[in-house]
């Protein structure tokens, strides 16, 4: 495996424990990591600042959301209407959902999210939708 691989995936292990335990917070952790990467030789400090894709944050923000709405399906805690049907089963003696029951449905439509998504760009970049 390659060293700048292991660096990264070793510091978004970390990055992602200190997400969960909330400590410090969150937009601590992500400026701990951008300030970290130019450190470890990884990235250079101008490519840690400007971005690597140079792309313009507004084609971005579409993404951003879908990735967003889909975390939603992942976890119990994810949205407030998997906390109110998991809170509706157990007020009526069910057994409620475990923390990851919803992964199993989630992880497929990530993963066809995912190559929507890189098809959509290409398809995008080529000028056939806008």
């Amino acid at each position: 495996m390659n060293a700048d691989l292991l660096i990264v995936l070793l510091m978004l292990g970390a990055a992602i424990l200190m997400f969960a335990v909330n400590r410090p917070r969150v937009d601590a952790v992500a400026l701990l990591a951008m300030a970290a990467l130019p450190f470890t030789g990884v990235i250079t400090v101008n490519e840690a600042i400007a971005g690597r894709t140079r792309t313009a944050p507004s084609q971005l923000m579409m993404p951003m959301a879908y990735a967003a709405l889909i975390s939603g399906m992942m976890t119990l805690v994810a949205t407030s209407p998997n906390l109110v049907i998991n809170y509706e089963l157990i007020r009526h003696d069910a057994e409620g959902f475990s923390f990851l029951s919803f992964t199993p449905f989630g992880v497929p439509i990530l993963l066809l999210s995912i190559v929507y998504m890189h098809f959509a760009r290409a398809l995008a970049a080529r000028g056939c939708v806008r």
